[in-house]
């Protein structure tokens, strides 16, 4: 682990990033959190393969509070490598970044001024970064649909996975048992929520998010996310119960067509219905199955999978919208474009 590299200044939020080969994969959203208004209150922790690949221009590193590099050797779940960034962090709020997501230029600072209220999570306003196709917003609205920029008001039952901050006290408390918690957040935010631990939404702090827009691909990641959250809902139960949930997993789709075309129409999409929902309903089939066979035969290799579709996001999109990132990172949130 690297020195702190501003010794003299106290971190206050520690954002937690992660390459798979190289320092040139996460070397833009490293830009964009040097681009914060509250840069100098960031903590880096970047996590990679090897020293090599953590190692950039010193120039890159300027103004943060500190920037620490861990070194992992095997990064084959992401769960295992948020939860080492977590325990790295020294900052009291840690957030977890994505090589395919930039924030806006006042992120940080409207994550740390919502964190003023009583949350043990915040999860970010997330906005379609690549908005041109039907499977693009499906993917998006599936994962994200929730938390979408504009998000709906009142607190959430959940918050964002990978898209989320937290007090990294309440991460902590879970011990040995936290990669296994954030391999499927959902269920460890409900948890928490049963303990008495509040989320929210910090609708100033926008993200700008990259999703699959090739549909052959979508149908995989449909797939193995659906058989990973099923998988690590019903660990504990019964075989008759796991049975009954598999059976039960035809009636999923249906609902969850339901929420997702209720956030579209809140995200102003109701004029895309026709192309949107058919394509939304044959990837969440697909999730369907994922959770039958999650629940029967729990996740196999779904984790190690997800993981190794979480960089390069290019290679999950259709060539008209492989550039760089629309918004980029220099706006603030609600600044003329």
């Amino acid at each position: 682990m690297a020195e702190p590299q501003n010794p003299g200044l106290e971190p206050a939020l520690s954002a937690i990033l992660w390459t798979p080969d190289r320092y040139e994969t996460i070397r833009k959203t490293i830009a964009s959190l040097r681009a914060q208004t509250v840069c100098e209150q960031i903590e880096l922790v970047l996590l990679g393969p090897t020293e090599a690949s953590l190692e950039g221009p010193s120039a890159d590193l300027e103004g943060f509070a500190a920037c620490r590099k861990v070194v992992l050797g095997s990064l084959e779940k992401s769960s295992v490598i948020r939860a080492e960034g977590a325990r790295a962090a020294s900052a009291a709020i840690v957030a977890f970044r994505q090589d395919h997501a930039v924030p806006v230029r006042g992120w940080a600072e409207a994550l740390l001024k919502t964190y003023e209220g009583p949350w043990s999570g915040v999860s970010f306003a997330i906005a379609n970064d690549n908005p041109d196709t039907a499977t693009s917003w499906a993917n998006f609205l599936l994962q994200y649909g929730a938390w979408a920029d504009p998000p709906p008001p009142g607190p959430p039952t959940h918050i964002g996975g990978h898209m989320a901050s937290y007090r990294r006290d309440v991460l902590m408390a879970y011990g040995d048992a936290l990669p296994r918690k954030l391999e499927t957040s959902v269920a460890m935010h409900w948890e928490l929520i049963r303990q008495g631990h509040r989320f929210a939404i910090s609708p100033e702090a926008v993200v700008y998010h990259q999703n699959h827009s090739r549909f052959w691909p979508s149908l995989e990641l449909r797939f193995q996310t659906g058989r990973l959250f099923a998988a690590n809902r019903t660990r504990s139960w019964p075989a008759l119960k796991r049975v009954a949930y598999a059976a039960a997993a035809p009636l999923i789709p249906p609902l969850r067509l339901y929420r997702l075309m209720r956030d579209a129409v809140r995200v102003g999409l109701a004029k895309r219905s026709l192309t949107l929902a058919p394509v939304s309903a044959v990837l969440l089939i697909w999730d369907g199955v994922g959770q039958a066979v999650g629940a029967l035969a729990g996740h196999g290799g779904a984790m190690e999978w997800i993981t190794g579709i979480e960089y390069h996001r290019n290679r999950f999109m259709v060539e008209c919208e492989v550039s760089e990132f629309s918004r980029q990172f220099g706006p603030a949130h609600g600044a003329a474009e």
